[in-house]
């Protein structure tokens, strides 16, 4: 038995209560587990630097290490993760639901009351944690998937193509454009606004809330037209791949499996590498944004790829192992997603130490490796009482109407 699992074996008196937690599907909840450590890789980037997304490198870490981090991190983690967790979602999207309907209650109501449940809770993060927020999105993109709910496989699957095909389109089109007319980024005036937006960060509580609140209004536009059109993709892939229950019939869906990996090392990785190397050296011009509409009309192969090759290691006996410590942090992927923001706050703003600016790209990666190992070890403990995270918690009061606190 693993030493990451859960609970001792129980006793014989305890076997039947004991199967409540088995009916999770431990694989999901273990690839949710994944999922946040590559969420926090990317995001941690965005806390600790006033540089990032501004297409200009940070000239106090323009050495080659961090130039390397940078693309490495571009090439593995960005436009994947967010994708990765937007199709778990909607393969979620189908147990909640065939589980809503099992109870007998009024489906679509108690999904929209989760719905706006994740929708308030994602202002809040917005607003006090981290403008980056994707809760939000999800809420909204959300709203579009109990709409389509009951579409046929096939409709689902072609307007998810056909979503990411014209957002990859449309950027594709920006970049090209940018390119013609020589557009590129200003750097003096960014470094200007960069000094400014630092001073902010690093300041008082009022003077983050109010820098976090200008920076997550100006910029969730530009989010939403590149991550909503792709995250929307990806939760009816999810959903179909939920029906067929494609996680626990791995043998069976072996042959799609396969085919989504060619594409992700034969196409998807390329692009990546296209991509990472625009968002490095080609920063502030068109050609970045062209790299990254050949990064979102691929990303979700190579998402694909990861994710096969993850269900796949964990039937292994190593990664049964890993899965067992895995599972439990996934199992309550909000309050971790949360708690990320709120460790990287208190770290990089004026919330807390103020290191925004201080620490490089592989300073950053390294930390984001001890936050996560730590919420493993405190997802275990948690899992060890309670079947749910906090926040999880609160989102079932708000779908159900009721409130319950789960015993483990």
């Amino acid at each position: 038995m693993s030493s990451c699992q859960l609970r001792q074996a129980p006793s014989p008196a305890k076997v039947l209560p004991a199967r409540k937690v088995s009916t999770r599907i431990e694989e999901l909840d273990a690839l949710r587990g994944l999922a946040l450590a590559g969420i926090l890789v990317v995001n941690i980037m965005a806390f600790a630097s006033p540089y990032y997304g501004s297409g200009v490198i940070d000239p106090q870490f323009a050495d080659v290490w961090s130039q390397g981090a940078r693309w490495i991190i571009a090439l593995l983690f960005e436009t994947k993760f967010y994708l990765w967790f937007a199709f778990l979602f909607g393969y979620s999207f189908t147990l909640q639901t065939d589980s809503l309907e099992r109870s007998d209650r009024a489906v679509v109501q108690a999904l929209l009351r989760r719905m706006a449940g994740l929708l308030i809770i994602g202002i809040l993060h917005g607003a006090l944690l981290f403008q980056g927020d994707i809760l939000t999105l999800y809420s909204l993109c959300g709203l579009v998937l109990i709409c389509m709910r009951n579409v046929a496989d096939r409709t689902a699957l072609q307007t998810a193509g056909w979503l990411v095909a014209i957002t990859a389109f449309l950027w594709a089109a920006v970049g090209m454009i940018l390119l013609a007319v020589g557009e590129v980024t200003d750097a003096t005036a960014v470094y200007a606004e960069v000094q400014e937006a630092l001073a902010a960060w690093q300041g008082p509580v009022t003077s983050v809330l109010v820098r976090r609140l200008h920076e997550w209004t100006t910029s969730g536009l530009g989010l939403f037209l590149i991550q909503g059109p792709t995250s929307l993709a990806m939760f009816l892939l999810g959903m179909v791949a939920g029906r067929h229950h494609l996680l626990r019939r791995r043998a069976a869906s072996e042959l799609f499996w396969w085919k989504i990996v060619r594409q992700g090392i034969v196409i998807a990785l390329p692009c990546a590498a296209l991509y990472a190397t625009s968002t490095v050296f080609a920063g502030g011009t068109g050609g970045e944004i062209l790299g990254l509409a050949f990064g979102l009309l691929t990303a979700p192969f190579l998402t694909g790829t990861f994710i096969f090759a993850s269900t796949s290691a964990m039937g292994s006996r190593w990664g049964r192992r890993i899965m067992d410590c895995l599972a439990p942090a996934g199992s309550m992927a909000l309050s971790n997603y949360l708690l990320q923001s709120a460790v990287c706050a208190w770290l990089f703003t004026g919330y807390g130490l103020g290191l925004m600016g201080k620490v490089s790209p592989l300073q950053a990666a390294a930390l984001a490796v001890s936050i996560y190992l730590a919420q493993l070890a405190l997802s275990i403990a948690w899992r060890n009482r309670f079947d749910q995270g906090p926040m999880e918690m609160v989102l079932r009061a708000i779908t159900y109407l009721e409130w319950k606190v789960p015993k483990g």
